[in-house]
């Protein structure tokens, strides 16, 4: 990390200034896992299935890609090597590639590939351009981290659209067993490669007395003046693969069962409409279960869980059902 890095850190605070802030907190929160979620749940809702599971595949790819090579690089973030960096987030982990950079671009890129109207493209652009730029308005991503974000989230989306028509035509080839096995042996290798990088390959990588540090004047700082508690320091969180695995896997068994019973599209704007208005709720209600029930079985447990059963739910069983009441009532 170089000189230019701490400079067009500087540059874009001084520039946009702390009025701006709202701005790139707005894109931040909705460019992020939230987005991610809520996104992801409206293409299954407006544009049916088949787009959905392509939003949500991209995404989770992203997402397991981008956590795996931040443990493999172990490169820091930027304010973590110098005071002359203002950092506005006490964010901890790894600073190559930007997840959110990575996240966004990953999820809106499928999303406008899919949709394909103009006005889905340019939001897709604004997220994506707007989400990168706050990381390093915050101080907590280079540049260079962020570019390298949107370069692997597009290539992902590039992935997903190459292989998505002769992945189905295996699927369809092979039996349910072959279908499911197949899917559990790569979400057991998404765990097995977590936790070999994470505590074999860079098992042993010691913390920097400085990022550290610097992490710590930085928490104190925010949490004084936003009145925020901050969490401990952590660069690698081995645990975090369960949750990857599941990720991956609610998307594979979701596209399973579709496999089955077939598309769901939705019918009619009453039908979109009914999908919106029911979906939402549903989601703020299995978001609450699973903070209750991180109380309980602890957090990596109550996400994975999450990850699992939320594309079933969102993808296939609320719009079959709102699909059959638009049936019977026509």
């Amino acid at each position: 990390m170089n000189q230019f890095t701490f400079d067009s850190i500087n540059w874009l605070q001084g520039t946009f200034g702390n009025e701006s802030r709202p701005f790139f907190d707005f894109f931040s929160f909705w460019g992020g896992p939230t987005g991610w979620l809520l996104v992801g749940a409206l293409v299954f809702w407006l544009s049916g299935s088949r787009a959905g599971l392509r939003v949500g595949f991209s995404a989770s790819i992203a997402g397991i890609t981008n956590t795996l090579l931040k443990w493999s690089f172990a490169l820091p973030r930027p304010y973590y090597l110098t005071d002359e960096v203002h950092a506005m987030k006490a964010s901890d982990g790894l600073g190559m590639p930007s997840g959110h950079a990575q996240g966004v671009t990953g999820l809106w890129a499928a999303v406008a590939y899919s949709i394909r109207r103009w006005w889905c493209i340019a939001l897709a652009s604004l997220f994506i351009l707007c989400t990168g730029t706050a990381r390093v308005y915050y101080g907590v991503h280079s540049p260079l981290q962020v570019v390298v974000g949107w370069g692997l989230g597009l290539l992902v989306v590039v992935f997903v659209v190459l292989f998505e028509a002769p992945v189905v035509r295996w699927c369809r080839s092979k039996s349910p067993g072959v279908q499911f096995t197949g899917a559990l042996a790569i979400g057991v290798m998404i765990l097995v490669l977590g936790f070999a990088i994470s505590k074999g390959w860079r098992g042993d990588f010691q913390t920097h007395a400085t990022w550290e540090s610097n992490w710590q004047a930085t928490a104190e700082r925010i949490s004084s003046e936003e009145d925020e508690e901050i969490e401990d320091f952590r660069l690698i969180e081995p645990e975090s693969s369960v949750t990857l695995a599941c990720y991956f896997l609610g998307f594979a068994f979701c596209g399973l069962l579709l496999l089955r019973i077939g598309d769901i599209c939705p019918s009619s704007v009453a039908h979109r409409c009914a999908n919106v208005v029911l979906g939402v709720p549903l989601l703020a209600v299995l978001v609450l279960v699973t903070s209750y029930i991180a109380d309980l079985v602890g957090e990596t447990a109550a996400e994975a869980l999450l990850s699992l059963t939320v594309p079933t739910v969102v993808g296939i069983v609320l719009p079959t059902l709102t699909g059959r009441f638009f049936r019977e009532t026509v």
